[in-house]
């Protein structure tokens, strides 16, 4: 039979002790949990509060614009254009989100023609109402501010789509502020929710009573444009913007559409682990919910968060020790000894297994007390330091910081002390090897009795290393940016400036401080050469946004400050983040002026200096044709040579002062050509018969491969003879003797190749973009033959663009040159082959 063994009274003391030292271990790591869980929570709903706030703020003095807009058209009868980009491009100098301001006016059906010639007079003389069809009235957007971002929606009409007709009906009818519901913007550049705000001005200056008088008394609408993820980026205060989650829900849909989500914060939160609360936001006429997200434990330190679990651990070893001392006490010695023993073997493999845990750590975790001596250093100080933490402990840790240094640690150490708390402090401590290693210290105070300061360190000496590495390219860059001569600026993606050089800013003639942060076409105003407004599709800025390449445009104008304007050269070169994504643009531009005027003195000083050497030039030849005939008497041997070598001189001189000419009408753009249906196989016999004595001379083969089925070309006959006739000559010129010429002709892709190939000394590859230059003759580094003016290829570019063509040239030097001449068909054959 077996017996039930019974505890004596003094193991049941021993373990009542035992349970309620856990017990109370235990209630007290779940009240300190559930107090910073409290705090947690608390700070985490002030973070909402003052968000909701902001967004509060901003979207209130954006419905405060549109009362101003209001305002306007009610104090005056005649609002301009150039007096409504005045008055709303000062809402600018603080952005809140906003896209556009607009002014939409109401336009009867029999006004439609007349309100299109009055916009187009104006200097837009593309503008029409769009979507195009016939309706009782339309509401396109004629005011705009800024005009160049937004110039797909220039002339839109607001009534012809559901949801913004919806909210502009509902405007009219009830006097008031009204949003749109979540649409898409026609200027969209980017996948995000957008919003219309409609403020009606009726023609009595106030709201009628009667809802049919304010549909027959709405003169328009003032608009207000909003990206919804712009808007909210812009509201949140940027030191709140990384602390929480953010969804954002129009109440007005069904189920509460999400039109706007930021969880870069917190990627990965699990509902379970989350802290949510939802707030409304009444805004023009409609309610959003906005649902704001966070783990628990935000706004606490690791250390402070997890401060619960720091006593319960130390509770219950506390309650092991204690109950091997009671059990000492109740059990004798023996007993007490025996349990004792087996408790120290515990500890002692605990504290085997906290050393290798510390000791496999990647972080310095150090205790320190009151008196500033090391009391445990862990395993990463051999790594971090090259110190072994046995030597480090029991001594003093300042004697380990770098001297520069000492002082704030000490200063810093008292805080802990007092009861503060230490988060992110970056510091120098001395290496065994005299080496320097920069670690950021986390810190705070254990709880009584133990009295010690808890650090846990990382090793930043690579990173700080990095960021100074990135600082000095920074500064360098600036000094770069400082001393450029050109204008240079950037922009991102919404295209508002990000930064701005000195010399951009003088030669606009506003202060770098000013142009910071505003739309580029409030301040950098753009235009054509006769200050029209540069068409958008050719803006290189928004061709750079739309497909990430660099785009350069020559011929535009830049406005100053002071309204005055200078041409430039324009380049626009895309921004990539860390990913490649395209984020921005970087604007280089040049005052050109004085470029402009050097090439017109050029040009007229040649025209001027050809027309003045024609006539004596005639004169001298005409007379050397005479000697050369015996008009003054027989040559002799000796006089032959020298006449013939006079007139042929003079024949070049002749082809120089033709050449000057044509290049001085080119550039005047007096020069005409007079296109038909032109024979290129007969153009092209014709030049090689003008060159074919001097090939001979040179005993060069001009070999012809001309296509016997090829349809005739849209070009100007003797214009082209001359383009083809300085290809050929180019050609003779840079073969050597006894090489070899070909000229042949083909099709691509609907248009007519002529294609001249040498095998001559080729062109140097730092020459090839210079070729067609005026006067280029190449580098030193390639002989150069005689007879070369450098005006050939120049004007043989111009007459083919003039008759709608293209010229192209490659080369690689001691290999030879190939151009080729690209022209297209004549009128006819170009239909048939599109009927075909």
């Amino acid at each position: 039979m077996k017996h039930l063994r019974v505890p004596s009274p003094a193991n049941a003391a021993t373990i009542a002790l035992f349970l309620l030292l856990i017990g109370a271990t235990v209630a007290a790591s779940i009240a300190v949990k559930a107090h910073f869980d409290t705090l947690s929570s608390e700070a985490f709903e002030d973070t909402v509060e003052a968000v909701m706030d902001a967004i509060s703020e901003d979207a209130e003095e954006n419905l405060a614009e549109l009362r101003a807009i209001q305002g306007l058209f009610n104090v005056s009868e005649d609002v301009t254009r150039s007096d409504f980009d005045a008055f709303v491009s000062a809402f600018f100098d603080i952005e809140h989100g906003t896209q556009a301001l607009e002014w939409i006016p109401r336009i009867l059906h029999t006004q439609r023609d007349a309100f299109i010639r009055s916009v187009q007079a104006e200097g837009f003389p593309d503008f029409t109402i769009h979507p195009p069809g016939d309706r009782d009235e339309y509401f396109p957007v004629n005011y705009v501010w800024p005009l160049n971002p937004n110039l797909p929606a220039f002339g839109f009409d607001l009534a012809t789509e559901r949801n913004r007709r919806a909210a502009l009906e509902r405007s009219r009818d009830t006097g008031e502020l009204v949003a749109t519901a979540p649409i898409t913007l026609v200027q969209e550049m980017k996948e995000q929710a957008g919003l219309l705000i409609y403020a009606p001005i009726y023609d009595t200056g106030r709201v009628p009573a009667t809802i049919a008088d304010r549909r027959a008394e709405l003169l328009g609408f003032g608009l207000a444009v909003f990206r919804v993820d712009d808007f909210i980026d812009d509201a949140v205060p940027a030191a709140l913007h990384t602390d929480f989650n953010l969804e954002m829900f129009d109440a007005g849909q069904d189920g509460g559409k999400r039109i706007h989500v930021d969880d870069t914060a917190y990627p990965d939160l699990a509902e379970e682990s989350a802290m949510t609360i939802t707030r409304t936001l009444e805004f023009a006429n409609r309610t959003y919910r906005l649902q704001f997200a966070a783990p628990r434990g935000f706004a606490l330190g690791g250390i402070t968060g997890n401060l619960w679990l720091l006593i319960l651990v130390a509770g219950v070893l506390f309650s092991v020790v204690a109950l091997g001392f009671s059990y000492l006490l109740l059990n004798g010695r023996r007993t007490a000894l025996a349990l004792a023993e087996r408790i120290t073997r515990s500890l002692a493999a605990s504290e085997a297994e906290r050393d290798q845990m510390f000791e496999l750590s990647q972080e310095l975790i150090i205790t320190a007390d009151r008196e500033g001596r090391f009391v445990f250093v862990s395993g990463a100080a051999r790594r971090i330091l090259g110190r072994d933490p046995s030597e480090m402990m029991g001594k003093q840790y300042l004697d380990f910081v770098h001297p520069d240094d000492r002082e704030r640690v000490r200063e810093v150490s008292a805080r802990i002390f007092q009861g503060g708390e230490l988060t992110s402090f970056e510091t120098r401590f001395l290496k065994a090897d005299g080496g320097v290693a920069w670690i950021d210290w986390n810190a705070q105070q254990l709880p009584e009795p133990y009295g010690l300061i808890l650090a846990v360190g990382r090793d930043v000496t690579d990173d700080r290393q990095s960021r100074q590495a990135l600082e000095e390219l920074r500064r360098r860059n600036e000094l770069i940016l400082d001393s450029a001569a050109e204008g240079i600026y950037g922009l991102n993606l919404q295209g508002n400036t990000t930064f701005v050089n000195p010399a951009a800013a003088e030669m606009i003639g506003w202060n770098a401080e000013e142009i910071i942060g505003k739309s580029q076409h409030a301040i950098l105003h753009h235009s054509k050469p006769d200050g029209s407004p540069y068409p958008r599709e050719q803006c290189p800025i928004y061709a750079t946004f739309k497909d990430g390449l660099t785009h350069r445009v020559d011929g535009e104008v830049f406005w100053r400050r002071d309204g005055t304007s200078f041409p430039v050269h324009y380049t626009s070169a895309p921004i990539r983040d860390d990913q490649g994504n395209l984020a921005g643009a970087v604007v280089m531009f040049r005052d050109v002026t004085e470029e402009l005027a050097v090439e017109q003195a050029k040009s007229d000083f040649v025209s001027m200096v050809s027309h003045e050497l024609r006539s004596p030039l005639t004169s001298i030849r005409g007379r050397l044709d005479l000697l050369r005939d015996g008009a003054a008497g027989e040559l002799t041997k000796e006089q032959k040579p020298m006449i013939e070598a006079a007139a042929t001189s003079s024949l070049r001189l002749q082809s120089l002062i033709d050449d000057l000419l044509d290049l001085a009408r080119i550039e005047a753009g007096t020069f005409q050509v007079t296109l038909q249906a032109t024979d290129l196989a007969e153009v092209t016999r014709r030049a090689a018969d003008s060159v074919s004595s001097e090939f001979r001379d040179k005993r060069i083969d001009l070999a012809l491969e001309l296509a016997g089925d090829l349809p005739p070309v849209s070009a100007d006959p003797d214009r082209l003879t001359q383009v083809v006739t300085n290809v050929v000559s180019n050609a003779y010129r840079y073969t050597p003797d006894g090489g070899r010429v070909s000229i042949s002709t083909g099709m691509d892709e609907g248009r007519v190749l002529l294609v001249v190939t040498d095998k001559g000394i080729g062109i140097d590859p730092d020459d090839l973009p210079r070729v067609f230059e005026r006067f280029f003759q190449g580098s030193e580094r390639v002989r150069r033959p005689p007879g070369s003016t450098g005006l050939g290829l120049a004007i043989s570019k111009s007459l083919m663009e003039l008759q709608g063509g293209e010229i192209r040239l490659e080369s690689m030097v001691g290999e030879g040159t190939t151009i080729t001449l690209v022209l297209n068909l004549a009128e006819d054959e170009a239909t048939a082959g599109a009927a075909n």
